[in-house]
This record gives C-alpha cells, sequence and structure tokens, in this order.
C-alpha cells in the first residue's frame, strides 16, 4: 500500500525539526548576565518625569531620520541622535555621570536650577561627569554617536571559530546620579543592534508568519536566533514556494535543505581542520 502524502510530510517535518533541535545546542550563545539595582536611601537623588526619544541618521546629517520604537532593531554602525529631559532633586550634593555605549559618543547637557540660570556642559567618554549637583532642576541631554557593531564570534567544538550575526543588546544611554556615600539614581534606555540582513530577514519572517507551516516557521526563528540570516532566508522562500505549488515540492526542499546544513557543517569544521593544519605546518 504507497504511503500516504501527509504521513511522509509529518515524518519529514519531524526529521527537520529533530535536526534544528541538535544543531540549536550545538550553536546556542551563552546567556547574558543583567545588572543589579540602583542604591536608595533618605535624602538620595530622584528622577522624575523622564522622557527620552532616539532617531537613526540615515543620511549623516547629524539630524534623526527615523525614530526607534521600544525594542525595535537598529541597524548597526549607524549615526544615532537622541534626547532625553528629565527632573532632578538631588537634596545633597551629587555628581551627575552620563554614560553611554554607543561609539564615540558625544552630548551637551543642560541642567537649569529652579530658581536659576541655565548651565550647559559638553560631555564625552573621556569627560563624562559633573560634579557638585545640588537641588531641583531640570536637565536635557542631546546624545549623539554610532550603533556598535552586532556581529560576534563563535566557537565550534574543535576551537574552529566564525562569525555570526546576533543582535547585539547595549546602552543608548544610562544616566546617574550619586551621591559620595553612593546612594543613587539613574535612568537608562537600552537598544539593540543588528546587520542588515538579520534585519531584512527578521521583517519577513514576521510578514510572512501567517504563510508559512509551522515546521518552516520554527527552523526560520532557530537559524535567525543562532546568527544565520541567509540559512533562515532559504527556509522562508522555500516554504513559501511549496505553498505555492501546493506542497509538490515537499521532498525537495527536504534534501535541498539537508545538503545546505551538510554543506554549512563541512565548511566550518573544514575551515577549522584547515586552520589547524596550516598552524602545524607552520610550526614544524
Amino acid at each position: 500500500m504507497p504511503t500516504q502524502p501527509h504521513l511522509l510530510t509529518s515524518k519529514a517535518a519531524a526529521i527537520l525539526l529533530g535536526i534544528a533541535v541538535a544543531l540549536t545546542l550545538l550553536l546556542a550563545p551563552g546567556i547574558l548576565s543583567a545588572s543589579g539595582p540602583a542604591q536608595n536611601g533618605a535624602n538620595a537623588p530622584e528622577i522624575t518625569d523622564d522622557d527620552c526619544n532616539f532617531l537613526l541618521d540615515e543620511d549623516g546629517d547629524g539630524e534623526g531620520d527615523v525614530r526607534i520604537d521600544g525594542w525595535a532593531y537598529i541597524h548597526q554602525q549607524k549615526p544615532v541622535t537622541g534626547t532625553c529631559t528629565f527632573r532632578l532633586n538631588a537634596p545633597e550634593v551629587a555628581t551627575l555621570i552620563i554614560e553611554s555605549e554607543l561609539i564615540g559618543w558625544q552630548s551637551d547637557v543642560n541642567l537649569k536650577e529652579e530658581p536659576g540660570e541655565p548651565a550647559e556642559f559638553k560631555k564625552h567618554p573621556g569627560d563624562n561627569e559633573i560634579p557638585d549637583v545640588e537641588g531641583a532642576m531640570s536637565v536635557t541631554v542631546k546624545l549623539w554617536g554610532n550603533s556598535p557593531r552586532s556581529i560576534r564570534s563563535r566557537t565550534m567544538l574543535d576551537g574552529y571559530e566564525h562569525q555570526v550575526q546576533i543582535p547585539e543588546e547595549f546602552h543608548l544611554l544610562e544616566i546617574t546620579a550619586i551621591t559620595k556615600d553612593g546612594r543613587r539614581e539613574r535612568l537608562e534606555q537600552e537598544g539593540q543592534s543588528a546587520s542588515d540582513a538579520y534585519i531584512q530577514v527578521h521583517r519577513k519572517l514576521l510578514d510572512s508568519e501567517d504563510e508559512l507551516p509551522d515546521w518552516a516557521n520554527t527552523l526560520a526563528e532557530e537559524w535567525l536566533g543562532n546568527g544565520y540570516p541567509q540559512v533562515a532566508d532559504g527556509i522562508i522562500a522555500q516554504a513559501l514556494e511549496i505553498n505555492e505549488d501546493g506542497g509538490s515540492g515537499f521532498n525537495r526542499w527536504m534534501w535541498a535543505a539537508i545538503a545546505t546544513w551538510v554543506v554549512i557543517l563541512v565548511v566550518i569544521v573544514g575551515g577549522g581542520a584547515w586552520l589547524l593544519l596550516n598552524n602545524t605546518v607552520a610550526r614544524a
């Protein structure tokens, strides 16, 4: 009795999911650690009424063009501008510290005491502190710099290293008001930079979610999450093609996908062996 098409599809999908899980365990990155809570107490500095906006400067003219919303990915190595306004109440003398993980960042800081005249400061990584801040005031911080590169190195089991495209979580802006005895208040704005290829495939995955079968969506997410957007893009394209021809191309896609994974692993392992051989010959 011939095998039913839907049974073949189920078995093949199970095989693909098993391969994806195994590769995910092999390629999974380490867990990121989180920072601890800010320290507060009586007469500690207080930051309220904060409002921060960041924009991508696409044409590099120093003016923001596209608003960065929430946890949307920021294109790596692109100019970013931002403004944060807030009210600071420092019952005791404190130091205001401006920090950012934008590359080459600079900032203009405006302090306006109530009552009092505004004071202007220019801050950068080599000079990021404003000492002797006391009282109630409004603060405006204007910041600009370049988003960090999101490509990382991954070490395989044989010691061979290669680059993967994993988003980089970073501090867009971190403002800390701290007293001499360590009481502090902090305002933080986070961002995630990613390569253009990663962002494009991430958007394609979201746009195609309703059209993709569960197995294709799972595989594409796993490969994208492990830093291989080109492989994820191929999975999405092949799955959409199968949908268009009514599923008749499933077996062809399955073997093409397995061949792609085998080629990738051969390149990775073979590259490591080649480097190891060259190092051995060089030392001989």
